[in-house]
């Protein structure tokens, strides 16, 4: 039981909400901090003046980036919690690797893996758009960049925390 304790729970659940947690953290807010600046130094302004669009030259390619890697991201946390796990099981219960993947496959559906990268594309779309658009509306320097940057990181988390749990109803019947 307890392979299929800890691989449903490091897939479904854990896997990709830590990683877009850390997401978060790192690349959310450098992307709202680093748009902010650009707003406040007035170099959006300068791209306007210059007839190049803001969205499709600073937006877009953070957003296309971001729904890419963050699922892959994703996958990559699944088979390291699933690792971890098995290590953990065998120090701390004796149990061999070959019980521990027994457990896992037993209630294993293929559908699982899916839904854990769905989560992770989702989560990928949403981390970028709403760092964008919160570095977009900074105003008042560096402390507005600071308050805007704190923010993001607040709403983006909780948007995420809100699909996490939107996802089962809509995807595990």
């Amino acid at each position: 039981m307890l392979g299929s304790v800890v691989t449903s729970s490091v897939v479904l659940e854990l896997g990709p909400v830590m990683t877009a947690f850390v997401v978060i953290g790192r690349v959310g807010a450098r992307i709202t901090a680093e748009l902010g600046t650009m707003k406040v130094s007035e170099q959006i302004d300068a791209l306007h003046s210059l007839g190049r669009d803001p969205v499709a030259v600073l937006a877009a390619p953070r957003l296309v980036a971001c729904t890419i890697a963050l699922p892959l991201l994703v996958a990559l946390s699944d088979l390291i919690g699933i690792a971890a796990g098995i290590v953990a099981a065998r120090f701390t219960t004796g149990l061999g690797y070959e019980s521990f993947l027994y457990g896992a496959r037993l209630y294993w559906h293929s559908w699982d893996l899916v839904y854990s990268v769905s989560k992770g594309v989702v989560f990928g779309f949403v981390i970028p758009l709403i760092s964008v658009h919160m570095g977009f509306e900074t105003r008042g320097g560096a402390e507005g960049v600071g308050r805007a940057t704190t923010a993001s990181v607040v709403f983006m988390i909780i948007t995420i925390l809100v699909l996490d749990a939107v996802f089962p109803p809509l995807f595990l019947n």
